[in-house]
């Protein structure tokens, strides 16, 4: 409500409008008007009021109250002091709401800056506003004197219930979603770690069946050091395969000076 104030006299005085006006639109349905005017000492000054007022209050800028009277919509004041006055109320008379649209209806003799509930979005307007301005979600209109129909949506609002389901939503999302992953990463773990070993297995019996069949080509018995010149691998890895072959019962191994001699059994 502060920064609406503040923008009625910023363009109260950038137009040297006199008196203005402040409409602050509640989202159940009733306004908060403020009527800003100077007034000289002694000077009698009368300020026509917007809607029905309740809860009537007039004071001078310093906060000071003001002497006043009312009647038929008019408030009648005899300043005791050289200033600006002010005069604030709520009514329940300007809005109306029909269907899920709400409505202002008013008719002002002011420069007048109407601020719509928060997060409200404006559907109808029966002139052209001196602007619209939307500041922090928050939307702001000005208009001339005149009588204006505003109309706009406001959206409903997030209840405490609906927040908590929707936080234990999220939270029993991110949980399945953790679980998601970990298995995941699991089963790409496990298939990488199974493949790996697969791959070695295959390349094992790929190289067992190499060596017996170059020990048939042989004749059946060739010494280690022909294998591995033959198949072109490492010794350690000859050896192996040899002891692989060994324990399967497929060969035999005598060592006969400085070599092994491998036979088929």
């Amino acid at each position: 409500m502060k920064t609406a104030f503040i923008l009625t006299l910023l363009v109260a005085l950038a137009f040297n409008v006199n008196p203005h006006a402040n409409i602050t639109v509640y989202p159940n349905g009733y306004a908060g008007i403020n009527i800003m005017e100077n007034v000289t000492e002694f000077v009698p000054v009368n300020i026509t009021v917007i809607g029905v007022p309740e809860g009537l209050t007039v004071s001078y800028s310093n906060g000071s109250p003001a002497y006043y009277s009312y009647s038929n919509g008019v408030v009648k004041i005899i300043p005791d002091v050289n200033g600006t006055v002010n005069v604030n109320y709520y009514t329940y008379t300007i809005i109306f709401k029909n269907n899920v649209s709400w409505f202002i209806n008013f008719t002002t003799p002011y420069y007048t800056i109407v601020q719509l509930p928060y997060g409200a979005s404006l559907v109808y307007i029966n002139g052209v506003p001196s602007f619209v301005e939307a500041i922090n979600g928050t939307l702001y209109i000005s208009v001339p004197a005149g009588k204006w129909d505003i109309g706009y949506i406001v959206p409903p609002p997030t209840t405490k219930s609906s927040l908590q389901v929707s936080s234990s939503f999220s939270e029993t999302f991110l949980i399945y979603a953790m679980y998601a992953v970990v298995i995941l990463s699991l089963t790409i773990t496990i298939a990488f770690v199974y493949s790996k070993r697969h791959k070695g297995k295959t390349v094992e019996r790929s190289l067992d069946n190499q060596i017996l069949e170059f020990i048939k080509k042989k004749g059946g018995t060739v010494k280690e050091s022909e294998i591995r010149e033959s198949l072109v691998l490492p010794k350690t890895t000859v050896w192996r395969a040899i002891k692989r072959l060994e324990r399967q019962g497929l060969v035999k191994v005598e060592k006969k000076g400085k070599e092994n001699y491998v036979t088929l059994t």
